[in-house]
C-alpha cells in the first residue's frame, strides 16, 4: 500500500473512532432504526421508560402468508404445518440478538444482546449509573425467570386464537384487507413490573416499571438474501 493511501486509511480510521453517537440534550444516546422505522407513536408517548428493540433475526414472510388463510370476512384459519414453522422462527427472533432503537436509558454505549441482556443493562444503569455493571444481576434467578417467562408467554399467546386474531387485525389490516407485505413488522409491547432487588437484607431498591417494544421484521428469503449482499 502506498504511503499516501496508508495515511488516508489511518486518518479515516481515527475519524471513525472519534465519531460521537447522537444524543439528546441530556446526553442520552439515540440509536437509529435498523429497519428504518420512525416509531413516532412510541417516541411521542407521555409514558416514561419506553424502549424499543429490533430483532436481528428476520421472520420469513412466506411463512406468515402460508400459516394463515383469510377469507373476505376476515375470518382467519390456521395452517398448522406452516404455523409450527412460523413459531420456530418467532422463538429464534425473540430469543436472539437485538438492537436498541431511539432514546436509550443510558448515556454510555450499550452492548448488543438479547432482550434479557438489555434488561440487565437497564438495571445496572439505574442502580449504578453504568449499563456495563451487570455482574450483581447475572445470576439473579428472580430476574432471569421474570424475563424468560415473559418471552415464553409471547409465544404461548400465539396459540390463543382470540389473541392471534386481534394481533393480525390490529397490525396487518390495510385498507380493509389483511395483507402480509415485504418489510412489514410485528411488534410486541411488554410491560415489566420490576423484580425486588435488595442492596442489603432490608434496603430494597425501587426499580421503575418499563415498557419494551420488541419489533421483528418480515422479509421473503430472496429479499433477505439481497439485503445481505
Amino acid at each position: 500500500m502506498e504511503k499516501s493511501n496508508l495515511e488516508e486509511k489511518i486518518k479515516n480510521d481515527k475519524n471513525k473512532k472519534e465519531m460521537k453517537p447522537l444524543t439528546d440534550l441530556q446526553g442520552f444516546i439515540i440509536y437509529p432504526s435498523l429497519y428504518k422505522q420512525d416509531y413516532k407513536e412510541i417516541h411521542q408517548s407521555v409514558s416514561a421508560n419506553n424502549y424499543i428493540l429490533e430483532s436481528l433475526n428476520i421472520i420469513d414472510l412466506d411463512l406468515w402468508k402460508k400459516a394463515f388463510t383469510i377469507d373476505n370476512n376476515k375470518n382467519i384459519t390456521i395452517n398448522h404445518k406452516f404455523f409450527s414453522k412460523l413459531m420456530i422462527h418467532l422463538q429464534n427472533s425473540i430469543n436472539g440478538s437485538m438492537c436498541m432503537v431511539g432514546k436509550s436509558f443510558a448515556k454510555q454505549k450499550l452492548n448488543m444482546g438479547t432482550f434479557y441482556f438489555y434488561y440487565l443493562q437497564f438495571l445496572a444503569n439505574f442502580i449504578f449509573q453504568h449499563p456495563s455493571a451487570i455482574a450483581p444481576f447475572k445470576n439473579d434467578q428472580n430476574v432471569k425467570n421474570k424475563i424468560f417467562n415473559i418471552i415464553e408467554n409471547i409465544v404461548d399467546n400465539f396459540y390463543d386464537k382470540n389473541y392471534l386474531d386481534e394481533l393480525i387485525l390490529t397490525q396487518f389490516l390495510k385498507e380493509d384487507t389483511i395483507v402480509f407485505s415485504e418489510n412489514d413488522i410485528v411488534q410486541f409491547k411488554i410491560t415489566i413490573e420490576p423484580p425486588k432487588i435488595f442492596l442489603t437484607k432490608i434496603h430494597e431498591i425501587k426499580i421503575p416499571v418499563t415498557n419494551w417494544y420488541i419489533t421483528i421484521k418480515m422479509n421473503s428469503k430472496s429479499q433477505t438474501t439481497q439485503n445481505t449482499k
